[in-house]
């Protein structure tokens, strides 16, 4: 059993609210599309690029990926301790969450920003004449990658918040009763926005752009990722094989590689971060140890001893995820310790890209999906014996004879997740998308419950909308 121990000093992250600004300062020298009439904005392919721009901005928010994902879908789990000294921080560790919780409130609203940005980034450019654009193509580009964020970013909401309002239109009214959307079903969110989003990407992006975007192999790669989180085994197995038959991504040969380096052969999708001007990360300030980083103090999102515990012998995967140090770099102090992934730090604006999807994830959802659809599958093993071979594991065991139902190669599979994505904001969805998350995390934590499932809508949202419904339990 692993105790999550409260501590660390505080970092102030600024609120980000509906239709605000970005901390990200590249973006901010493009004049304010709020500032314009929309139909004198968006005039020439150079503008509508630009609305593009800030939806992926959201991304990089320290109230997104620059921060907030990672004790949403790690601290939460058996992976992580949380920590700092932030009250908001310890409930969710702690299954203690209320709807006032702050880092609800602001991951909440950084997320319906990107909803929000990539409305009016898809409406407008929707709206403009093929003939603004310098090639016809680029404007069905455009719309693309805004509909592949938009996915993402509901694809987020839906599985951290459940039945949260779908909007797919630009908000151009005051009026209550439209700007006052009431709850919709976690089916709809899916079906009316998810998927078919994604399908539009597939249909119109191609396998190679430029460096930090949408691509086809991320769509499709994504889609696989929601229909593996829906249980449709079927299309997971199919969009997986779709994602392999492009030739595009691999396996890289040493497993170290993925964090010496950025926008690998193995990237699907990453957010991009790269340090000066504001396009830097905290992240790997928060959680490198004393000797790897230029501020020293109690670390944020500490490995537990159950996750290191998870690795197998001579799996190299350990020392390139976790770092052993004495703490605050002091021989007198007892050795504990840290996440070791995000290797590019300086200061607070550290340069470590955030992996979204990488091509071990798709391989590991191929196994999965052809597991459940067809045991015992031969594929699906290759699978999982790649993944283990290149973190330098024996597959001895790794056979049918061992692995001799499907739920004990389902099992394989869901522990070969843990520790190859370790720290990467997978692992909480895996429990909650497989039925194990309560049963993982009772011994530690007796007081979770079926509630804890899904966290609370800000009740922020709750008092300005009197349409929204809280979820059950809060």
């Amino acid at each position: 059993m692993f105790l999550k121990k409260l501590f660390f000093p505080s970092l102030i992250f600024a609120t980000i609210v509906i239709g605000g600004t970005s901390c990200k300062k590249s973006f901010t020298d493009i004049k304010p599309v709020g500032q314009q009439v929309t139909s004198a904005y968006f005039i020439n392919e150079g503008q509508a690029e630009a609305a593009l721009t800030t939806v992926y901005d959201v991304l990089q928010a320290d109230s997104y990926y620059g921060y907030d994902i990672n004790t949403l879908t790690e601290a939460v789990s058996d992976n992580t301790i949380a920590g700092g000294d932030d009250p908001a921080i310890f409930s969710i560790d702690a299954f203690t969450t209320n709807p006032t919780n702050p880092t609800i409130k602001r991951n909440f609203q950084q997320m319906f920003l990107g909803v929000a940005r990539a409305n009016f980034c898809i409406d407008n450019v929707t709206a403009m004449d093929v003939n603004k654009f310098n090639f016809p193509e680029s404007k069905i580009r455009i719309l693309a990658e805004a509909r592949f964020l938009r996915a993402l970013d509901y694809f987020n909401l839906v599985r951290l918040y459940g039945p949260v309002p779908l909007s797919l239109k630009q908000t151009t009214s005051i009026k209550p009763e439209d700007i006052n959307l009431p709850n919709s079903t976690v089916d709809g969110l899916y079906t009316q926005a998810i998927i078919p989003d994604l399908q539009y990407a597939i249909a119109n992006l191609s396998v190679d752009q430029a460096i930090g975007r949408a691509t086809k192999g991320a769509a499709l790669g994504l889609l696989a990722k929601v229909y593996v989180t829906r249980g449709d085994y079927t299309n997971a197995a199919l969009f997986a094989q779709q994602v392999k038959a492009l030739n595009k991504y691999i396996l890289l040969s040493n497993y170290e590689d993925l964090f010496q380096s950025k926008n690998t052969r193995e990237g699907l999708f990453e957010i991009q971060f790269a340090s000066g001007n504001g396009e830097g990360t905290p992240y790997p300030n928060l959680v490198l140890p004393c000797s790897k980083t230029t501020f020293c103090y109690k670390k944020f999102h500490t490995p537990t001893p159950d996750v290191a515990n998870a690795y197998e012998a001579n799996d190299v995967r350990k020392n390139a995820s976790i770092f052993y140090e004495h703490e605050f770099n002091n021989n007198s102090n007892p050795i504990i310790p840290y996440i070791y992934k995000f290797r590019f730090d300086n200061g607070f604006d550290g340069a470590a890209n955030f992996p979204v999807l990488r091509y071990a994830d798709i391989l590991l959802i191929e196994a999965e999906a052809l597991n459940e659809t067809g045991y015992p599958s031969a594929t699906a093993l290759s699978d999982l014996q790649a993944i283990r071979t290149r973190a330098g594991l024996n597959n001895s065991t790794i056979n049918f004879t061992v692995l001799n139902t499907k739920d004990k190669f389902k099992d394989a599979v869901l522990k070969e997740r843990r520790v190859e994505l370790a720290f990467e904001g997978q692992r909480w969805f895996d429990l909650l998308r497989t039925g194990k998350a309560l049963s993982t995390m009772q011994p530690f934590y007796p007081n979770i419950t079926a509630k804890n499932l899904l966290y609370p809508l800000p009740q922020s949202e709750l008092d300005r909308n009197p349409n929204l419904v809280q979820n059950s339990g809060y």
